[in-house]
């Protein structure tokens, strides 16, 4: 039976309704092939039928039915200047020999080639900056949404032409370290030189600077101050800690903050030097070094904090722990005594809180360096359980 839809007749073409054979005969419209063919004969009438409807069928790779009505491409992205649509060749990259020795010096000047000239000099520019994100951001897991928000701030840097000067390097890894201070997963400056594709020998200087510049240039004011809790985590997670560990080293790091000891000390040296303490307080076997490394500071860096914090120990930590174990803590030279331990009891008495032990500081036992104390854990402690 003839179906229902018929063939639009236009001013171009005119589609013949019979057969010249059988001019009685009923015609068939097969949609699927695009043709009219007659009934009585089989004779294939007029040229093939162009269905003008509503395409529903879906080049999508999910392998469910459902439909897929939508026939454009994706948008066009913010991080381009709207001339990215075109199309690439690709080549094997890595040499000109293929697996069976086969040249493809062609498809790969193919390849270059076509880099060359289907994007203009400014989409190449920002592909390699953004390359260079994408590299740091897998080296330092860092999100998608941060990833993005770095790629932003790019492309607005290089929309207002004030860095043109500065290397895509120190730009691209400058713009990573404002986004993960602007989404609150603080990485230092030192952390994100250590993980960029750039080996020149001022890395961390220049992007410091570059900072600086992006920073007044695009007025962000959004910045997150990066605190020891920030570090703690990750620290602790890299060493193997579990979580009642980490708590441990925020109440301790949170303590440090409040009493003001560490006063002008960066909150990533802070915080190594607390997994430190309450590493040696609980037993652990890890030594300064294992922090150091982990924390992307020198061990210098980490016991120049020790030493403030260690006058002051008996009030960092709460009741649960052993006060030997606290007492008997290593440490390097000889401890800083610049009125930490004045600003400890001050604050113990606005807040309330008794130290481990009272030991005034001139009778205050310093254990000798030696053995474990030079750079690992002290003897091992237990801590108190909580009584039920």
């Amino acid at each position: 039976m003839a179906s229902g839809k018929k063939a639009q007749t236009t001013a171009l073409r005119r589609v013949p309704d019979a057969c010249p054979n059988c001019p009685n005969s009923t015609i068939i419209e097969d949609y699927r092939a695009g043709d009219r063919i007659c009934a009585n004969c089989g004779f294939v009438v007029g040229p093939p039928v162009v269905d003008e409807g509503t395409e529903y069928r879906t080049f999508s790779d999910d392998k469910s039915n459902k439909v897929n009505p939508d026939r454009v491409g994706a948008a066009q992205s913010v991080l381009f200047s709207g001339e990215e649509l075109g199309t690439r060749i690709t080549g094997l990259g890595g040499g000109n020999t293929g697996p069976l020795g086969k040249d493809f010096s062609s498809e790969n000047s193919l390849e270059r080639s076509n880099q060359r000239n289907a994007m203009n000099g400014r989409d190449r520019s920002l592909t390699q900056a953004y390359n260079e994100i994408d590299f740091i951001a897998s080296k330092l897991h860092i999100p998608g949404n941060i990833t993005f928000e770095a790629k932003l701030t790019y492309k607005r840097v290089k929309d207002t032409g004030e860095l043109n000067g500065h290397h895509y390097h120190f730009v691209a890894a400058a713009c990573m370290y404002i986004a993960t201070r602007q989404k609150g997963a603080g990485r230092s400056i030192k952390e994100i030189a250590a993980a960029s594709s750039s080996v020149h020998q001022k890395l961390q200087r220049n992007i410091g600077r570059c900072y600086q510049k992006i920073r007044d240039l695009l007025q962000i004011n959004d910045l997150q101050q990066s605190t020891e809790q920030t570090y703690l985590a990750r620290f602790c997670d890299k060493l193997g800690f579990e979580r009642a560990v980490t708590t441990v080293c925020n109440g301790v790091a949170k303590r440090v903050r409040e009493m003001g000891v560490c006063e002008g000390k960066q909150a990533v040296s802070i915080a190594a030097a607390t997994i430190y303490m309450v590493a040696q307080v609980i037993g652990r076997a890890v030594t300064a070094k294992d922090i150091a490394t982990v924390a992307g500071h020198a061990e210098q860096t980490i016991r120049a904090s020790y030493r403030h914090m260690y006058p002051v120990r008996h009030y960092l930590f709460t009741e649960k722990t052993d006060p030997a174990a606290v007492h008997h803590l290593h440490f390097w030279g000889e401890p800083e005594s610049k009125g930490q331990l004045e600003q400890a009891q001050a604050w113990a008495a606005k807040n309330n809180v008794k130290p481990l032990v009272y030991v005034p500081e001139e009778f205050d036992v310093k254990p000798q360096i030696g053995g474990a104390a030079a750079g690992g854990a002290g003897p091992a402690v237990k801590v108190k359980k909580e009584q039920t």
